[in-house]
This record gives C-alpha cells, sequence and structure tokens, in this order.
C-alpha cells in the first residue's frame, strides 16, 4: 500500500534495488548491508489505506491519479508483515 509524490529519481551507485512497482522504480532498496529504504508503509493495512484515500479522492485525481482504482485495490498485504519481521530479525 503506497501513495504518494515523493520517489528516489535516482540512486548511489552501490545501492542496489529491490523491489519496483508500476510507479516505483526504486520501491524497496539496499543501500548497504543492514540499510534498507521502502517506499511503501507496511505497517498499514487495508483498511486504513482505503480510509486514506477515500479522504484524498480530490487531491489524488488532480496529481493525475486514478482514485478509484487505487480504491479497488488497496488490501491487506501480508508479505508487509514479513519485511518487518525480517528487519526486526536483522536488529537482533
Amino acid at each position: 500500500n503506497m501513495t504518494h509524490l515523493d520517489s528516489i529519481v535516482e540512486l548511489p551507485t552501490q545501492a542496489k534495488v529491490l523491489a519496483t512497482t508500476d510507479l516505483e522504480p526504486f520501491a524497496a532498496v539496499e543501500f548497504a548491508p543492514q540499510v534498507w529504504g521502502v517506499q511503501f508503509h507496511p505497517e498499514v493495512d487495508g483498511e486504513v489505506m482505503k480510509d486514506y484515500l477515500e479522504a484524498r479522492v480530490d487531491a489524488l485525481e488532480s496529481e493525475g491519479l486514478d482514485a478509484a482504482r487505487l480504491l479497488s485495490e488497496a488490501r491487506d498485504t501480508p508479505d508487509s508483515a514479513a519485511v518487518i519481521r525480517r528487519f526486526i530479525a536483522q536488529l537482533a
């Protein structure tokens, strides 16, 4: 679940792309061992995302995004919980 106007436009040479989406070529990045960044919120479930999108329909459409499509695609993402668990495991 992600929607925002902030995007990574250029990576440092040592960075490694871990994930991409249709809207984000750098959705997850490893900058160095144990230094990662993601362009999504793994803590946000489908209900929270739908509430967020519903509150921003006009803004999303003014940004050129299809708010109805985004709303229809908002859902719980079980993989997000795995991302958080793996992150915590790396800190242990």
